[in-house]
């Protein structure tokens, strides 16, 4: 693909292409998108607040997990529940997304040891946003856990997503570790909206074993406001 020519408009950059990846992979060479069979087999954490869009890159996740034959599922919180309309906007076929209602964080790791170990899920994503340090500390041996739920994900090539809090501290640095304080989460990322172009977001990952940090980009389709689009 040629090279983007510097004297054109933003409207008529994208005219030219027919997708953003199409796009991206013109402004940016060589630069790696993030999608759904890059996570398989690992531990990844997504680390943000309240203003940030992990949200709409899960449902961006899941919609390309239900499109490859297989199943999503999302273990919450009363605290934190996602609202099935907006999901359903952005693509998301609700009828095959399970969305589990639990205690608590240490509940939640419990349920994803049963659902990885079926092997019937391709991705089982866990909503901590609302978890505390105290919540952490009542999971216990944490590395244990963990260390048998990367081992299903292995087993069964499924992906395990955490969305975590951000630190109390200020913002995720590349050498801080995130809320699991484990070596065993192997891609480590932030999500924010993609100032430069609408309905894209922009990855900043933090810690990546196979690759390294990098700041990629995720392209959305739809979902509202509230889904922090």
């Amino acid at each position: 693909m040629k090279p983007l020519p510097h004297n054109l408009t933003a409207a008529q950059t994208l005219q030219q292409f027919q997708t953003l990846a199409d796009l991206d992979r013109v402004r940016r060479p060589g630069q790696q998108r993030l999608d759904w069979p890059d996570l398989v087999g690992r531990l990844v954490e997504v680390v943000g607040g309240p203003r940030s869009q992990r949200l709409a890159w899960l449902a961006q996740l899941t919609t390309q997990v239900q499109a490859a034959g297989d199943v999503a599922v999302w273990l919450q919180t009363p605290e934190s529940m996602a609202f099935p309309p907006d999901l359903q906007l952005a693509g998301v076929a609700l009828d095959r997304l399970p969305l589990l209602r639990l205690a608590d964080f240490p509940a939640q790791l419990r349920a994803a040891d049963v659902l990885l170990r079926s092997g019937a899920f391709g991705l089982c994503a866990i909503d901590a946003t609302a978890a505390s340090q105290r919540a952490l500390d009542a999971s216990r041996s944490l590395d244990n856990a963990l260390g048998r739920l990367l081992g299903l994900c292995q087993k069964h090539a499924s992906a395990l997503v955490f969305l975590t809090p951000e630190p109390a501290n200020g913002e995720l640095q590349p050498e801080n570790a995130g809320f699991l304080q484990t070596s065993l989460v192997s891609l480590r990322l932030t999500v924010a909206r993609d100032r430069d172009v609408p309905r894209r977001l922009r990855l900043d990952v933090k810690k990546d074993k196979r690759r390294g940090p990098a700041t990629l980009r995720a392209e959305v389709s739809g979902g509202p406001d509230g889904l922090e689009l």
